[in-house]
């Protein structure tokens, strides 16, 4: 039986094995079927919650262009997973830097149980990983920044926050 089709089984002992197996997929051919197993009315919260997970880790090693694995994202956030897999899915989304990324990390900054790691998700997905002091905001990335600077913890992040900031003010 093919691992996709077994994991559609409900009844099936080896069903969680067959989700595992998805949601460690070594390349995204699996996206489309994890969405699909969480999304499905028989999925409990294990099952969505590996589909989840695999999704997220997926959407990160993905070679698909970065408009793909943000609608991917995208699907995966409207399926009402709990706070910890919610925050795995914004920091997926922080690395494409893509406006569709931004929107779904914007509309978890209204979220109290994951606004702290949407936060600092702007502040990735807009600064990057590392300083370029030569680097200008757009008027929606200043925005974005601004309202996550006040969400975000101390630290570096948040004064390269406040630095990229400056100019805006």
């Amino acid at each position: 039986m093919k691992t996709t089709a077994l994991a559609k089984e409900v009844t099936h002992p080896l069903r969680l094995d067959a989700v595992r197996a998805l949601a460690a997929w070594p390349d995204e051919s699996a996206i489309l079927a994890l969405l699909d197993l969480a999304a499905a009315p028989s999925a409990d919260g294990v099952v969505r919650g590996l589909c989840l997970r695999g999704v997220a880790r997926l959407a990160r090693e993905s070679g698909a262009a970065a408009a793909e694995r943000a609608r991917w994202l995208e699907r995966a956030m409207g399926m009402g997973a709990p706070p910890d897999i919610r925050r795995d899915l914004i920091s997926a989304a922080a690395g494409l830097r893509h406006p569709t990324a931004l929107r779904l990390i914007e509309a978890a900054l209204g979220d109290a149980d994951v606004a702290s790691e949407a936060a600092t998700a702007v502040a990735r997905a807009v600064l990057g990983e590392t300083p370029d002091p030569k680097r200008t905001l757009t008027a929606e990335e200043a925005r974005l920044l601004k309202r996550a600077e006040s969400l975000m913890p101390d630290g570096d992040l948040r004064r390269r926050v406040r630095e990229a900031l400056t100019p805006a003010r």
